[in-house]
């Protein structure tokens, strides 16, 4: 028990201190072993094999499981930056109310893009599209005109769409260090210059023409709305995240525990 805990909090500080992909990899094969074993009795728990829909999802995190860390992470992140940046907390008066404003329009495809660059810039473009893909249920080594061709499924074409455009604009950075600011502020040119695909057009303050926001102004909106809203969101909750495929964290932290 006491090599468990010691595995996991060696893990996590590694985590905490380094946005590359190579953490994991540089684990000692006892400690990765580990880590891999329990994620692994997530996901066979969570996506079970029966599951024909979830099948390619589930092989990339057997594969690369600190994938399923990282989606965790990243994804309650870019879901509050993605409200924050539409004002979409002002203006819902439910949770549920606040899903259906946010379906199909810029916040979602905001919040898409983001998840995908926050990804990619600690996992690796490569590894990032193998995960994104399998989101979506298509082949995850597929390229986007043949991932578009694989579904007929509208709303995930659009997913897909922003998903590479935003592996587009993270390769072509090439080895610069991708700040939040950077990825933040690239989501909102590339909002205004109309190039994110959308189902609709969505009611909240950046689906409007005279839309503007600076990032010193989102950063700090964006730190009040995770103070007051994360532990209302299953996906950013440590131990009730049940969300697709990013709800393996939580058995990490209970692991420390003897």
């Amino acid at each position: 028990m006491k090599i468990l805990i010691f595995s996991f909090l060696f893990f996590q500080q590694a985590l905490a201190q380094t946005c590359k992909p190579s953490v994991f990899e540089k684990l000692k094969f006892s400690a990765r072993a580990i880590v891999t074993s329990v994620i692994d009795k997530q996901i066979d728990e969570k996506i079970p094999a029966t599951n024909i829909m979830g099948l390619q999802q589930r092989e990339v995190l057997k594969l690369f499981p600190e994938l399923a860390i990282i989606g965790h992470e990243e994804g309650c992140k870019a879901l509050i930056l993605s409200y924050t940046i539409c004002d979409a907390y002002s203006t819902a008066t439910s949770w549920e109310d606040l899903f259906d404003q946010t379906n199909d329009e810029e916040t979602d495809a905001i919040r898409h893009f983001i998840l995908t660059a926050l990804i990619a810039r600690r996992a690796g473009v490569q590894k990032t599209k193998f995960l994104m893909n399998a989101h979506e249920a298509v082949d995850p080594d597929l390229g986007l005109v043949e991932a578009l061709k694989a579904t007929t499924y509208e709303r995930d074409k659009m997913d897909l769409y922003n998903n590479f455009l935003s592996l587009a604009w993270v390769s072509s950075q090439g080895k610069k260090q991708i700040s939040d600011k950077d990825i933040v502020e690239q989501a909102l040119l590339f909002l205004k210059q109309g190039k994110f695909s959308k189902l609709r057009i969505g009611n909240l303050s950046c689906a409007k023409t005279d839309f503007r926001k600076n990032y010193q102004e989102i950063e700090k909106n964006y730190q009040e709305n995770l103070s007051k809203f994360k532990t209302a969101h299953e996906l950013c909750t440590e131990n009730k995240a049940i969300i697709k495929i990013y709800n393996f964290f939580d058995i990490l932290r209970k692991k420390q525990t003897p």
